[in-house]
């Protein structure tokens, strides 16, 4: 009788457990419904945590920043400190108002920046800036380059500045005015997209480009995406598509070798200001040494029209500084209908000339 009550008694302790054991450990649909409430619940808390609603404010701030060889200071009249969530990272980011900075790196020309405003994202390493004054210096504390725009892109990792809207760059060897200004200082690569205006010193060419110029330490090169590229100085104005000017660096100054431009190529010489020779070709060289002009073309003759109406058509022609003109290879003092059409048509559309 003992026996049999243990028995009975161990049975309804395992039936016991056994229920325990369902209750506790196997999920039921009620169960996974709550469970996905409770989930939901917990993001919605963590999407509305205290991080993306936390901010500091500060004023008259002065900070300098030491890393490595390089050293930062940073003034501003107000500063802002944010820290956002994004994709499980946390941003703090700073929002400066009246901006006055400079930097200082070993072996490298020291910059200077002020700016109505700006936001810099630790996350991103980038500064964004409003109302633009950007700079380098020198030893000597001369300005190498100066940059202003309406706002400043300048992403840390690749120490690329990108600057937009009215953006105007001044070197002593060129003014540059772009809608956008890209320079990367560790490869010296300047490019300027849009509407742009190139004056060199040096030589008193300038460059008027509706699309590309892309400047490294031996070229300027153009492209246009629409209408015409202008090359112009006081005696000669060509319009292209494409120009490649070779330069070289005496003393902090540049020198031009020659200028090439190519692509549905009109050339204008001028006489104080006023058209007095035109021409067309596949290729223009112009030699700014020499003041001379080499026109070809591979496809076609080269036309060449002078105010006082002498015409030309040949395979290459030579002018130099006093408008002379030579002709190379098979020369027709007139031109032929097809060539006139083609002239009359061109001058016409671009230079009101019938």
């Amino acid at each position: 009788m003992y026996k049999k009550a243990i028995r009975i008694s161990f049975i309804l302790l395992i039936l016991t457990l056994s229920l325990v054991f369902l209750n506790l450990f196997i999920p039921r649909e009620k169960d996974l419904l709550t469970y996905q409430k409770m989930h939901k619940k917990q993001l919605k808390k963590r999407a509305e945590s205290t991080i993306d609603n936390f901010q500091q404010r500060r004023e008259n701030v002065q900070k300098d920043i030491w890393k490595e060889n390089t050293h930062f200071h940073i003034e501003s009249k107000t500063s802002d400190l944010f820290l956002t969530s994004e994709k499980n990272k946390i941003d703090l980011k700073e929002h400066l108002s009246e901006l006055s900075s400079w930097m200082e790196k070993k072996d490298e020309d020291k910059r200077t920046f002020t700016a109505d405003f700006g936001t810099y994202s630790l996350l991103h390493q980038k500064l964004e800036a409003e109302k633009v004054d950007f700079q380098f210096e020198n030893e000597q504390k001369e300005k190498t380059l100066h940059f202003t725009s309406d706002s400043l892109l300048w992403n840390k990792e690749n120490d690329q500045l990108e600057f937009n809207g009215k953006a105007q760059l001044n070197s002593q060897n060129f003014e540059l005015t772009s809608e956008k200004i890209t320079y990367q200082k560790s490869k010296e690569l300047l490019k300027a997209e849009g509407s742009s205006f190139l004056k060199l010193f040096d030589s008193n060419d300038s460059l008027y480009v509706l699309g590309t110029i892309d400047m490294d330490e031996e070229n300027i090169q153009a492209k246009a995406t629409a209408g015409f590229i202008i090359w112009e100085n006081e005696q000669i104005e060509l319009h292209a598509k494409e120009v490649v000017a070779p330069y070289l660096k005496q003393g902090g100054h540049i020198k031009l070798e020659h200028v090439d431009v190519t692509e549905e190529v009109r050339m204008i010489i001028k006489n104080n200001q006023k058209p007095l020779c035109f021409g067309i070709a596949e290729k223009v060289s112009y030699d700014p040494i020499k003041k001379e002009a080499l026109l070809t073309s591979e496809n076609s003759h080269v036309l060449f029209w002078q105010k006082d109406g002498t015409e030309m058509s040949a395979e290459k022609l030579l002018i130099n500084h006093q408008n002379e003109v030579k002709g190379v290879g098979d020369v027709h003092f007139s031109f032929s209908e097809d060539e006139s059409n083609l002239f009359n048509k061109t001058f016409s559309e671009y230079l009101k000339i019938k």
